[in-house]
């Protein structure tokens, strides 16, 4: 009998320690949640240069894009230059994607059109990320902070969110999907960018079609 009970003090013990990692796991989620949220609330003005690429399953380059995103929150302008221009800016109640080349912008409401997607991360106001995402933070080096943002709704097009940020700074998004297609936006901070006298207002020309999406 003797010998039974002396497995008790070791079972618990491991319980125990096992209880204290589940703990302390938790609490550094919960951290890293609290942090990028923290960071997010503060990112109302952005004003920056981006390249922007897709990658495939298998790494092969799909897209690269550059262009120029003003952050106001919750107002925005994301500017494609090269290779194909457009234009997507939003007044905070509709977003309007402008392609010039087919001379049509398409409307919606921006609750619609954000709703789900890492832009909506940026310009939204109202994200709930301790109820829509898991998070952990990654060790890297000097003072980036690597953040990976999972999402708990299986409905959701993409399988996470990472974020390097270094301070206030917004340096890099990558999506990763279901397909292991990564999206991955690298953002080069300028404060002085030019963009017009009303960058979330479209100028534009004559004969372009409208369509309310």
């Amino acid at each position: 009998m003797a010998a039974v009970r002396s497995w008790f003090p070791g079972v618990n013990k491991l319980f125990v320690f096992g209880l204290l990692l589940a703990v302390s796991a938790q609490a550094a989620a919960d951290s890293a949640v609290q942090t990028v949220s923290d960071f997010l609330a503060d990112l109302n003005r952005f004003a920056s240069t981006f390249e922007q690429s897709v990658q495939g399953a298998h790494g092969e380059l799909i897209e690269y894009t550059t262009g120029q995103f003003l952050l106001e929150r919750p107002r925005f302008r994301w500017q494609v230059e090269d290779p194909y221009p457009q234009i997507i800016v939003s007044d905070g109640d509709k977003l309007s994607i402008y392609d010039p080349d087919l001379e049509q912008v398409t409307v919606r409401p921006v609750q619609d059109a954000l709703a789900g997607t890492p832009l909506g991360l940026l310009a939204q106001d109202d994200v709930n990320l301790e109820a829509d995402f898991q998070a952990e933070e990654r060790a890297v080096d000097g003072s980036t902070r690597h953040f990976v943002l999972t999402s708990v709704d299986g409905q959701a097009p993409y399988r996470r969110i990472e974020l390097w940020i270094d301070g206030a700074q917004l340096l890099r998004i990558e999506v990763l999907d279901h397909y292991d297609q990564r999206l991955r936006v690298v953002f080069t901070a300028d404060p002085l960018m030019p963009l017009g006298e009303r960058p979330f207002e479209l100028d534009l020309p004559e004969g372009v079609e409208v369509v309310e999406g």
